[in-house]
């Protein structure tokens, strides 16, 4: 039989956050939440700042084919 202190430290939030720790069931899905997450914000930092890399790219471009030894 299990003593109170026993009972009282199983449940407190460190415990569980070292039993969620030490369980690794759900990491492949947060990985790929978190994979989404910074994908996300890429994506909204492209599209903020798409006509500077626009013009960019283009000068790059430009440079690249325009080029004649």
């Amino acid at each position: 039989m299990k003593t109170e202190l026993e009972i009282e430290t199983r449940n407190t939030p460190h415990s569980e956050l070292l039993a969620f720790h030490s369980d690794e069931d759900g990491m492949e899905t947060m990985q790929i939440v978190m994979i989404i997450a910074v994908a996300a914000i890429v994506l909204l930092f492209v599209k903020s700042q798409w006509e500077t890399i626009s013009s960019w790219a283009s000068g790059l471009i430009s440079q690249v084919t325009g080029w004649t030894g």
